[in-house]
């Protein structure tokens, strides 16, 4: 839960009992105000903005949908097991030796990881990708 200033009154509200309003983002006191003073007309439509939350969540996932469809049609495909399976899989090909893979899991997760969580820069992607061609002993 976040708390915002409604930028028509100054009121502390909680983000999502602000609307989305033709003229920006409005608390519920202020478009009754606008609506009593005509300044708003009652037919005009008023948002909630949960519902403008959840179109933009199902848009990102429809999007990432996409983007999965287009890297399984180009050849890449993440296996569905865990990574307990895939760690075996490595070793028991002779990709990684098992003191190797626990090194680079632990700079992967513990290191490449936390810096893309704290500034998604290029470098640190790139240390990211870096980390996982070592870990699966490419």
């Amino acid at each position: 839960m976040r708390f915002v200033d409604c930028p028509g009154c100054g009121g502390m509200r909680v983000d999502y009992e602000l609307y989305v309003t033709s003229d920006g983002y409005r608390c519920e006191d202020c478009v009754a105000e606008k609506r009593r003073l005509d300044d708003m007309a009652p037919e005009t439509p008023v948002v909630d903005i949960r519902a403008f939350q959840e179109a933009k969540l199902q848009e990102a996932l429809a999007e990432n949908e996409t983007l999965r469809a287009r890297a399984e049609a180009a050849g890449f495909v993440h296996p569905e097991d865990g990574s307990e399976d895939r760690y075996r899989d490595r070793v028991a090909v002779g990709r990684i030796s098992p003191a190797a893979h626990r090194f680079w899991w632990l700079v992967h997760n513990a290191v490449a990881h936390p810096l893309i969580a704290v500034a998604p820069r290029r470098p640190f992607f790139r240390f990211h990708d870096w980390t996982s061609r070592k870990l699966h002993g490419r």
